[in-house]
């Protein structure tokens, strides 16, 4: 009697499994190791400095990541570890910059109102391209809580897009510092 047939993505895998077992390309050298690895750490230490420390949170969020993902027997991919290095570095970005704005005193906050309504009060005059907007649309746009919330929400998307830069490079030197390490391709 003969066994049942292998379904072609069964063999399919199979072969390729087999082929990357008996080739070298899965080994690791490990003077391309040793080179990752020190690449990895200038690289972290340059993206620390010039992300003011917030690439240095991309690997934590990896981490949690991969702990997550081993508990509820998920795999963790490298999309995955991306995602969670960028998400906890705009986290802790956009978090660190509402308790600085917290901090701010009265006084200040104060002062930055006289500002914006001074700015408001004598507004520079538009092209001539530019169409006059309505009555109604001129009372919002020169209104201080427009300003100040098209500000805050400018801010915030600022600063996350400055939080999937810097967890964008904290990956990366996560990923090569991965493979000095374990000598294989961190997910």
């Amino acid at each position: 009697m003969h066994s049942p047939k292998p379904h072609a993505s069964e063999m399919v895998m199979s072969d390729l499994g087999d082929a990357a077992a008996s080739s070298s390309v899965g080994r690791s050298s490990p003077v391309l190791r040793i080179l990752s690895g020190v690449l990895a750490i200038i690289l972290l230490l340059l993206f620390g400095v010039t992300t003011l420390g917030a690439s240095l949170i991309a690997p934590f969020g990896i981490f949690l990541g991969r702990k997550i993902a081993l508990r509820k027997g998920r795999p963790f991919t490298g999309l995955s570890s991306w995602l969670w290095a960028v998400g906890a570095t705009t986290v802790v970005v956009v978090g660190f910059f509402m308790i600085v704005i917290s901090l701010i005193p009265a006084e200040q906050w104060q002062a930055i109102q006289r500002e914006i309504a001074k700015a408001q009060a004598n507004p520079p005059p538009n092209p001539s391209w530019v169409p006059q907007p309505d009555s109604l649309t001129a009372q919002l746009v020169h209104s201080p809580t427009f300003a100040i919330v098209t500000g805050g929400l400018g801010a915030i998307i600022g600063l996350a897009l400055f939080g999937a830069i810097a967890g964008t490079l904290g990956w990366m030197a996560t990923v090569l510092l991965g493979y000095a390490v374990r000598g294989r391709r961190a997910a």
